[in-house]
């Protein structure tokens, strides 16, 4: 079995109390069977904290009762009092996965981590070039899978050429992703048999593109907090054209290859290749006109700031399977949000 992840994903570590955007704030934590047990056999105070604090929600998860939108397991120093007192392995699986990813596809796994948290975000987005992949080849066997292999592997040789487009210094970084959309609609198109003929390396021809309807459709979706919503609001009450432009910077090239690491193979579940591209379009579209705004109103736009964006985007939208799913029906179903149109909004 081959696992396979990004160089700086073992550098990672928690920012724990100095965290901008804990990640003990405004989720719902499902906890699972075998964590819950654990806590009910705890005779303890923090045992009885543990089952004061555990509810089954409307969906019939077992959650953490939130306590003024955190998790009432958290100290005065924003840390975990269940790590603090049992150690590293005692949090559910949940909390302990978080941030990391982890993608399985039956000969190889992939690792990584995802941007709905501030450090990782960081991380990943200043890097200053095409990402290095480790992988290291373990004795377990790989697991049967009933994914179509052929297509996978085609699906990873499209990827490859998509990353190469990301980061190609001959053009842009809103450019590159141009290229990949227009790539991703070609091969979307040869995946449903429609074209056998080769891509032409050029950009769709865009359509006016309609951003108040990508900013309203994302104000439409649920908002875990007030400070996403009021930025939304703001950013509806601004026209692009009279918005400063952004500085160039390595962080779009780097969302670009986060989107293709992170959602491109899915694609084997569903033969929707070209609704990844659109969601990752759609991320950047919404990010910058909010950080043209801030850098309009606030006079300034430190990486950091635009870091932040990125991060409460992903947490919003990105982490947000709901959020997420109820987008990717609107990228597939409504014009507005084509290939084409997302094209007239780069």
């Amino acid at each position: 079995m081959e696992h396979i992840y990004p160089s700086f994903y073992k550098t990672f570590r928690c920012s724990a109390s100095r965290c901008p955007d804990n990640c003990c704030f405004g989720w719902g934590v499902v906890v699972d069977d075998d964590t819950a047990a654990f806590y009910e056999s705890l005779d303890t105070p923090l045992g009885h904290a543990l089952r004061r604090a555990m509810m089954i929600d409307e969906d019939g998860d077992r959650v953490f009762r939130m306590d003024s939108g955190h998790c009432p397991l958290l100290t005065e120093d924003n840390l975990c009092r269940v790590e603090l007192e049992l150690g590293h392995e005692a949090p559910c699986a949940t909390c302990r996965k978080f941030p990391r990813l982890t993608q399985d596809y039956g000969s190889f796994i992939e690792y990584g981590l995802t941007m709905a948290c501030p450090e990782a975000a960081r991380l990943m987005l200043l890097e200053q070039s095409s990402w290095i992949l480790e992988t290291e080849t373990s004795e377990e066997a790989a697991e049967p899978s009933d994914y179509d292999r052929d297509f996978l592997q085609e699906l990873l040789k499209v990827r490859q050429q998509l990353l190469s487009l990301a980061w190609d210094p001959e053009v842009s970084p809103t450019q590159a992703l141009s290229l990949c959309l227009s790539l991703g609609r070609w091969y979307q198109s040869h995946v449903d048999g429609v074209t056998a003929d080769p891509w032409e390396k050029a950009p769709l021809p865009g359509q006016p593109g309609d951003l108040s309807a990508v900013l309203q459709a994302h104000l439409d979706l649920e908002i875990l907090t007030g400070q996403w919503r009021d930025l939304l609001t703001q950013g509806l009450s601004y026209e692009a054209a009279a918005l400063p432009e952004l500085p160039e910077s390595p962080m779009l090239r780097n969302l670009i290859t986060y989107y293709l690491y992170h959602y491109w193979l899915q694609a084997v579940c569903d033969y929707e290749p070209c609704l990844r591209l659109q969601l990752l379009a759609v991320h950047w579209i919404v990010v910058r006109h909010l950080a043209r705004v801030c850098l309009a109103v606030e006079g300034q736009l430190e990486p950091e700031r635009l870091i932040q964006l990125f991060q409460l985007y992903s947490k919003e939208v990105e982490h947000d399977s709901v959020n997420r799913d109820e987008l990717m029906d609107l990228l597939a179903e409504d014009p507005r949000f084509s290939p084409e149109a997302l094209t007239g909004l780069l």
